[in-house]
């Protein structure tokens, strides 16, 4: 009875919120994955390979900023919106820009392999595969931002589970039975996701409409190339730490750390996933200079976001001791500034798609270096006097810093396009979130050692979600995104 009303209900939403569910599950199952694999990962590796692991995670994220310039990311999303009548030349347009990108640091990279090897203490081998898994991630990246932006979320469920959730499992697999564990873990995922991601290049590319156009191509560069100190400094704020710390305390506190991170990280699912699967529904109604209902979406998100990292941080100790085991428990308490970190990073994301959409990237600059800067700072002072836990305090700082800078430049975009910035974001009930939420989480540091306590706190929590379904489904309606719109 329970499920009829809800696929009666399913049934009769718009294409949109249809698209924005199952787009915000594939992006969970992503996500989810490398939340998943981590008991394993932490049985299979000794402490100290897991540290170097993560640290080759990390290094990954940072080169792939400039072998990819994340091009199938918000700026492409943004140039569909705009060029929607021509999207087939505008997809082949920008995997050609992207598989050019990539083969120029790839040169770079042959040709000092072993000093970039030396500097990056990461082993020439595993940066080939690196590259490997470039190619493979713009390719799969265009293809699934061509499908959010067209509402195509079906085959997009599939794609999910071989390129995000089969490769992974299947290089946990390949460990388990190898002899060099991390070899295998690294080598077979990255097979595994090139080969997948063969069909959805072809895709981008192939057709009697598909043919590169310079100006898509500039337009793409352009866009992209201000953005580098942008994603570089995301990348600085979440991997610096790690990479710190194994180089100031030791690879096992890297280790360490890097479980408490994942773990809190693991929220990042719905942080990503939510503003990945709202972003084509924020730049239409840009495009529109409609903003009806779009504030009141925004506080249920937040309000979302913020109910799920209390969650998350409720019951810490205990998704430490599944996920890894009571040698990292020490790590629970770097996961409540790196939880919160989350709640400011979906908030100023929503700032910054604003940006994006205008093209006002180079405003970001600024902001993104500032932020990285003072991580890299407070890292090198506070890393060094208290150890690898001040790393999730720094970060939580140096993420307030950016936001309170995205939200000024939000305001002077605002002001020179001629929309009031008041009317698509409730200022006052995002500072009231994040302040309850800041001195809830005090609180919750306070009953670590009282798991009962904790546990009634998210059952109260559960039930009034539950209570109060009727009003959260009101408040989505309002938003517009309950209209029967195919």
């Amino acid at each position: 009875m329970i499920r009829t009303k809800i696929f009666e209900k399913y049934k009769g939403v718009s294409l949109t919120l249809k698209a924005t569910i199952w787009y915000t599950i594939c992006n969970m199952l992503q996500k989810m994955t490398a939340f998943l694999i981590i008991p394993f990962l932490t049985r299979i590796l000794t402490v100290s390979d897991y540290g170097l692991y993560s640290v080759f995670l990390s290094w990954a994220d940072i080169v792939e900023i400039f072998a990819t310039m994340r091009i199938y990311s918000n700026g492409y999303v943004a140039g569909l919106v705009k060029n929607v009548d021509d999207q087939d030349r505008y997809t082949c347009s920008v995997q050609f820009v992207s598989i050019f990108i990539t083969a120029s640091c790839f040169l770079i990279f042959f040709l000092f392999s072993g000093k970039i090897s030396r500097l990056i203490q990461v082993d020439s081998k595993y940066i080939y595969f690196m590259f490997l898994s470039f190619l493979a991630t713009s390719s799969i990246g265009i293809w699934s931002s061509r499908q959010r932006a067209c509402n195509r979320y079906k085959l997009m469920v599939l794609v999910t589970l071989l390129y995000s959730v089969l490769a992974p499992i299947v290089s946990v697999l390949g460990a388990y039975l190898s002899s060099n564990g991390l070899e295998s873990v690294i080598i077979i995922r990255v097979l595994a996701q090139f080969i997948i991601s063969v069909p959805f290049f072809m895709m981008n590319v192939a057709g009697t409409n598909k043919s590169v156009v310079l100006r898509y191509c500039k337009e793409a560069l352009t866009y992209n190339i201000p953005l580098i100190p942008y994603y570089l400094s995301m990348v600085v704020l979440n991997c610096s730490d790690r990479i710190m710390i194994k180089s100031i305390v030791g690879e096992t506190e890297a280790g360490i750390y890097s479980v408490a991170y994942s773990l809190s990280m693991s929220m990042a699912v719905f942080v990503g996933a939510l503003n990945l699967s709202l972003q084509p529904w924020v730049f239409n109604k840009l495009k529109v200079k409609s903003a009806d209902g779009f504030h009141k979406a925004m506080n249920l998100a937040i309000l979302f976001i913020a109910v799920l990292n209390m969650c998350v941080l409720m019951v810490s100790p205990e998704l430490i001791r599944i996920a890894a085991s009571e040698k990292y428990l020490e790590a629970i308490w770097t996961m409540p500034p790196i939880v919160g970190s989350l709640l400011i990073v979906f908030v100023y994301q929503q700032f910054l798609n604003i940006h994006f959409y205008y093209g006002e990237n180079r405003i970001v600059f600024t902001a993104s270096i500032v932020a990285a800067g003072l991580n890299l700072v407070l890292n090198a002072i506070f890393i060094r006097m208290f150890g690898y836990i001040a790393a999730g305090y720094t970060t939580l700082v140096s993420y307030i810093v950016i936001a309170v800078l995205y939200y000024i430049s939000m305001k002077r975009i605002s002001e020179n396009r001629k929309i009031e910035y008041k009317d698509y974001f409730d200022i006052s009930f995002i500072f009231h979130v994040i302040t309850i939420f800041g001195c809830s989480a005090l609180i919750v540091v306070l009953l670590y050692p009282y798991p009962w306590i904790r546990y009634i706190i998210v059952m109260i929590i559960a039930i009034s979600v539950i209570v109060m379904q009727k009003y959260i489904l009101n408040f989505v309606k309002r938003a517009g995104l309950f209209k029967k719109v195919n």
